[in-house]
């Protein structure tokens, strides 16, 4: 069963995001991570926007393995509770340089948590299974 206020929740607007939502949920998916903004990035990037990046630790579940493949070449693509897609080309951070077409989440996210620098915040997390048949 699909869990009341996801049913049919569009994932960055991209057609049929919406399907592979619903359907992650039905399937009990639902797996975690945790991510932080740290002061030192925060200062860095105020020099270079391309330093930007969002540190990851404590994943669960299939998360772990799928981001183990994580690199440069071989993104995995991230769902961050539900709404929040973002690519990740690193086994420790969500850089803002691997998300050229995904920018407007990737900078809600860092603003978001830059406002707790140093904080990790817990987020509800699935691999998009589209991401890993390339």
């Amino acid at each position: 069963m699909v869990r009341p206020g996801f049913a049919g929740r569009r994932v960055n607007s991209v057609p049929g995001r919406h399907v592979f939502l619903a359907r992650w949920l039905e399937e009990g998916n639902m797996q975690s991570i945790k991510l932080k903004v740290t002061s030192r990035v925060i200062e860095q990037s105020g020099k270079a926007r391309n330093q930007e990046q969002i540190a990851i630790s404590d994943p669960t579940g299939s998360l772990v393995p799928a981001i183990a493949l994580a690199t440069r070449k071989n993104r995995v693509r991230l769902v961050l509770g539900g709404a929040i897609s973002l690519e990740l080309g690193d086994t420790g951070a969500i850089w803002r340089v691997h998300n050229p077409f995904d920018e407007e989440n990737f900078d809600a996210l860092f603003g978001f948590l830059s406002k707790f620098p140093d904080t990790e915040v817990e987020f509800t997390c699935a691999v998009d299974s589209q991401s890993m048949l390339a």
